[in-house]
């Protein structure tokens, strides 16, 4: 991602594919088009201990070459700044602000929209899913970004985990900052430290049984928010 221009509170970033990705300055959220209400991964200005609420609702949408459908996604979440900690990541060591967001989420009336004809069973009607997503951000405010971020999808709030261990969940999937050049400052590449894929994309909780039914496609795919063009 490369930074190429700032506007009314709006930073607009470069993608290696060609795209753009646009995010509110004020709020480290993408801006969506279908979105009501907000969703506020950071809250400025922001000290240890902070807690805050966001809820919203947007259009989400899932394509492959098998399936392509449309749904309501409804999401309300909480967050709280838990403490500073210095971590490294392959571009380097960071004093990090910790940010633990937890959301409740519901995925309902999907609607095919492909020109394969799919079809999907179920016996639930209206066909509705619900689930939780546990996020860990390190915001390093020396470049303005986080540096790391680990999150865990949950079919049921039982399998929550604690702060300190989801980092050792099997089922977390983590990113790290690979290199950054700006202010003054130029981070290599370097070996990934901690990045790794889930060991399984079914969120923990869920039925683990392979159908058709909508509700097998809609807790299975990770949420993405529809692209207006």
């Amino acid at each position: 991602m490369t930074l190429v221009r700032t506007t009314k509170g709006e930073h607009t970033y470069a993608l290696s594919n060609g795209q753009e990705h646009v995010e509110f300055a004020s709020t480290y959220t993408e801006r969506v088009p279908t979105r009501k209400g907000s969703m506020r991964l950071i809250r400025f200005p922001l000290k240890v201990g902070d807690k805050w609420e966001d809820e919203f609702q947007e259009e989400g949408e899932f394509q492959s070459p098998h399936e392509h459908f449309r749904y309501i996604y409804k999401e309300k979440a909480q967050s709280k700044a838990l403490g500073i900690e210095t971590i490294d990541v392959a571009a380097g060591r960071f004093r990090a602000l910790h940010i633990v967001r937890e959301s409740g989420w519901v995925k309902l009336d999907p609607h095919d929209v492909s020109n394969i004809g799919m079809t999907h069973g179920g016996d639930a009607q209206p066909v509705r899913v619900n689930g939780w997503t546990i996020t860990h951000l390190w915001y390093a405010p020396t470049i303005g970004r986080a540096v790391m971020k680990a999150s865990v999808r949950l079919g049921d709030p039982f399998y929550i985990p604690h702060d300190e261990s989801i980092l050792n969940l099997a089922n977390t999937a983590v990113v790290e900052l690979q290199a950054f050049e700006g202010q003054g400052r130029h981070c290599a590449d370097q070996a990934l430290l901690r990045s790794r894929q889930p060991e399984m994309y079914l969120p923990i909780g869920y039925p683990a049984a392979a159908s058709d039914t909508w509700q097998w496609s809609l807790q299975l795919r990770e949420h993405r928010p529809r692209r207006v063009k």
